[in-house]
C-alpha cells in the first residue's frame, strides 16, 4: 500500500518500475490536452467492417 503523499521513487520501487518511466508517464498525462470519455454507440447485430472487407 503506497501511502499519500508518496515520493515517485517510494511509488517506481513498490510497483517495480524505474523512476525515469514513472515521470515520462506523468509528463505524459500533464501534457495531454483533452482527457475524458467518447460517447459509444452499440448497434445490435451489426457487421464489423473487417468481415465486410473480406472478399
Amino acid at each position: 500500500m503506497i501511502r499519500s503523499g508518496a515520493s515517485g521513487s517510494e511509488i517506481s520501487r513498490c510497483y517495480g518500475i524505474a523512476p525515469r518511466v514513472l515521470r515520462r508517464w506523468k509528463q505524459d498525462v500533464a501534457a495531454a490536452k483533452e482527457l475524458g470519455f467518447v460517447t459509444v454507440q452499440i448497434a445490435d447485430g451489426a457487421t464489423p467492417a473487417a468481415e465486410r472487407a473480406m472478399p
